[in-house]
């Protein structure tokens, strides 16, 4: 059955480029391109992460000419470790 094309298409050169570089077979998951796989030295440890808590806001107003709140953060110890 032959494709009729329709008369309205306006062809794109840059659409059609990225359609024919477009592969599937080499696509990969977009995590691994965006954070890629690295070693490290410890397996195991323990990092300091901002709560939750910390992130609510309170409604406070603020004048012209007057200082901002203090921020006083809290963070809590979390640990990790590398499978694999």
């Amino acid at each position: 059955m032959p494709i009729q094309q329709s008369t309205y298409a306006t062809p794109r050169l840059d659409l059609g480029e990225a359609f024919l570089e477009y592969n599937p077979d080499e696509m990969m998951f977009v995590s691994t391109q965006v954070l890629p796989v690295f070693g490290v030295a410890k397996k195991a440890g323990t990092l300091s992460v901002v709560t939750r808590e910390n992130l609510k806001s309170d409604t406070v107003t603020h004048t012209n000419g007057a200082a901002y709140n203090r921020v006083n953060l809290k963070t809590e110890d979390m640990s990790y470790a590398v499978f694999g």
